[in-house]
């Protein structure tokens, strides 16, 4: 993500992520090398039918962040639901 679109806004954008490894529609199976930030403790899969906004300042601390591959596939599923 572009670090000016939360520098603009009092919200920042996230998907749900589970564990359950099941080949979900609308997910991108991510492991702990997809990860520039935070840690996971295995393979888990980013629900990108499950976008919400969350307000910056309720964020108590950033549980991770994924490699700009990762964000592009993402990109590309939430692109593909839309």
């Amino acid at each position: 993500m572009r670090p000016e679109i939360n520098e603009r806004s009092q919200d920042f954008i996230a998907c749900g992520i589970t564990s359950n490894l099941a080949n979900a529609a609308h997910s991108v199976l991510i492991d702990r090398k997809d990860l520039m930030k935070g840690r996971i403790p295995g393979p888990c899969r980013i629900k990108v039918a499950k976008v919400a906004t969350l307000l910056q300042s309720l964020a108590v601390r950033t549980l991770g962040r994924v490699e700009p591959e990762v964000l592009a596939r993402v990109r590309k599923e939430l692109l593909s639901i839309v």
